[in-house]
Order: C-alpha cells, then structure tokens, then sequence
C-alpha cells in the first residue's frame, strides 16, 4: 500500500506542476507515463474518459503547453529568453492533436446525422434525442422547462450541426487568418460541452476536459508569428525533435491500428471510428 500511495503522490505533484506549466516538457512525460500505468493497472475501468486521457496526455508531451500560460513562460521572459514562436502555431504534435479532433467530432456528428431511427432530426419520431436527454438534472428540466418540445426539437439537429462544423470552420478560419471566426467556433462548441455537462448525471469531467482542447485553437502567438521577419526554409528540413515527435506519433498511431485488426475486444468495433483510439459517439439514438 505504501508503494501505491508513493506513486499516487508522485503522479499528483506531476499533475499539479503540469497544470501550472512548472518543468512542463518533463511533467507531460511523467503524467503520461504514470496514467498509462495506472490505467494498465485497471484495464477493466477503461472507459472514454480514461483513453481521451490518455490521447491528450501523449500529444501534451510534443505541444508547446509551456509556452504561454505557464510559470515557465514568466521564468523565462524574466531571464529574456525569447519563447517558441512557431511552435505555438504550427508543430507535429498541434497538427496531430487537431485531426484527432477533427476526425473524433465528425464521428460523432456523423453518428448522430446518419442515425437510422433519426433521433437527432427535427421530425425525430416520437421524440428527439435532445428531449430524452434533458431530464437529469434539476438544470436540465429547468432548460425543459424554459424551452419547451418545441424548443428542444429546434435545438436538437443544432447540436448535430455544431459537432460537424465546428472542427473545420475553425481550421478554416485558421488557415485564413480569421481570428474572429476560430473564436465563434470554439465558443459554439464550448457551450455544447458546458451544456452536455450541466445537464447529464457523470458527464462534467468529460465536457470539461474536452472544452480544454480546443485551447489548441485559439488564435494564440499569430501575432508573434506576423511580427517576425524570419522564416522558414524549406531547405533547413525537419529539425530532429519535430522528426522524434513525427516517429512517435505514427507509432501511436500504427499501435492503435494494430490493436484493433488483432484484439478479440475490439472485435465489435466499427474500424475506422477506433483508429484514434477514441470512440465518441456516443448517444447516437435517443434513449428508449
């Protein structure tokens, strides 16, 4: 027991540095290490949570999560040390990072559209999924309440169409620059998960922990990007951490694979939505 507690205190005070952004390249190596030995310690209470945990704790290790909000940004500006510019915007871990997010809200979106008893449509028969769902919490039927049938069956194919769009509009309006778009997405999104988690019973951790990500989109360091004169060549080619990062995440990735073409208990899974490693469309049809 005191092995386990000595871990545990470990695995805290990593978690607690990482959060603050302390040594944040060594606590997202340590984090991720720790959790993944816990959850290899618990196979049988792997559940979404736990492998979205995973995922973001891996791809941490290759983002620049100390490059901003972090006390390693202000040790660092005190010394006059200039901090990662490009890195912020455009890196092999925040390219990885957003296809998974991409590809895991299409799932889900795409989950929901194409649901064959139509529960997230407006004409959703004998109601839609959005109504079923809204009776959990005492936020819920207040929101019941204040909406409506009618309310809710409006409001239930927009819950479809914020999943589906959500991801491109903002990597559209990244690659043209548009801040204010990238914002409107995000904050559509972020709604959707702080509405999902005030009003169903043991859905706030996730809705939370998957507002945190769309972190990686907001419009952050563009202006450092803009304001510098240099440039890179393509001639320099990758630089060794970006081909480190780039080797470990296709291994990630082809583990996934080969975990799913192989495992007996993933025999009743859907291939293409498991090759993230992340199923996440969940509450495709309406409960009965």
């Amino acid at each position: 027991m005191w092995q386990i507690q000595f871990v545990l205190v470990i695995q805290v005070l990593a978690a607690v540095f990482f959060t603050v952004g302390y040594k944040t390249k060594v606590m997202t190596v340590v984090s991720w290490y720790l959790y993944l030995s816990l959850t290899l310690r618990n196979t049988w209470l792997n559940f979404i949570l736990d492998r979205y945990f995973h995922y973001l704790l891996f791809y941490a290790m290759f983002l620049p999560t100390g490059g901003i909000w972090s006390v390693d940004a202000v040790i660092r500006k005190s010394k006059g040390m200039e901090g990662p510019r490009r890195e912020i915007v455009l890196s092999t871990g925040t390219v990885a990072l957003k296809c998974l997010v991409f590809w895991l809200y299409l799932d889900a979106g795409g989950g929901k559209y194409m649901d064959p008893l139509q529960g997230w449509t407006y004409n959703a028969k004998p109601l839609p999924a959005l109504d079923t769902y809204t009776r959990h919490t005492t936020f819920a039927r207040y929101m019941y309440a204040a909406l409506g049938p009618k309310g809710l069956r409006v409001m239930t194919p927009a819950v479809v169409w914020v999943e589906l769009l959500a991801a491109p509009v903002a990597l559209v309006g990244s690659y043209f620059g548009m801040a204010g778009l990238v914002k409107f997405a995000v904050g559509m999104i972020v709604q959707l998960h702080v509405g999902i988690a005030l009003c169903m019973n043991n859905a706030a951790l996730l809705s939370l922990v998957a507002c945190s990500v769309w972190c990686a989109f907001l419009p952050v360091g563009w202006n450092a990007i803009e304001s510098t004169t240099s440039t890179v060549s393509s001639s320099q080619g990758m630089s060794f951490g970006s081909i480190l990062s780039t080797i470990l995440i296709l291994c990630m990735i082809g583990g996934n694979l080969w975990f799913e073409a192989n495992s007996e208990s993933c025999d009743q899974a859907i291939f293409y939505s498991t090759i993230f490693h992340c199923r996440w469309n969940v509450f495709v049809g309406a409960e009965e």
